[in-house]
């Protein structure tokens, strides 16, 4: 029985003209991100948009820290020590929304992983988590 040797030329001549007429014969069809990742990626930037907003409307929602020094020249009642429910009711909109868009985007990407090499997106699941935390904290200790 003949066995090939790998270095003869003509065994090496064959399998490079196999490989020029195959990548002859075959296009490049990959145009770039399709219309649902550029979608996901703008569901994501407007979700930490949303998340940020919400991080400024928190901030002026609380209730104001009382310093020491106010407490000493007994000046509590210059500070508000309840939550405002106007801006309580505005974070919370902001939350439910930055929930809802970023479990929009967890789905898409969920549709759209087909093979093995594919990834999930971690910040889309860390915008969910802090989000629908964020959310119940506001439902319970604020809002009811």
């Amino acid at each position: 029985m003949l066995q090939a040797n790998p270095t003869d030329s003509s065994v090496i001549s064959h399998y490079q003209q196999k490989l020029r007429l195959k990548n002859r014969n075959m296009t490049d069809r990959r145009q770039g991100p399709d219309f649902r990742l550029k979608f996901m990626n703008i569901l994501m930037l407007v979700s930490w948009v949303v998340l940020l907003t919400s991080l400024i409307t928190f901030e002026f929602a609380r209730p104001e820290f009382i310093p020491g020094y106010a407490k000493y020249k007994e000046m509590e009642l210059m500070f508000r020590t309840e939550w405002d429910l106007y801006l309580s009711n505005i974070l919370f909109l902001e939350l439910m929304i930055c929930c809802f868009v970023s479990l929009t985007a967890i789905g898409i990407n969920q549709t759209r992983l087909k093979r093995a090499t594919d990834h999930r997106r971690f910040n889309q699941i860390l915008a969910f988590i802090v989000s629908i935390t964020a959310c119940v904290y506001i439902w319970l200790e604020v809002l009811v």
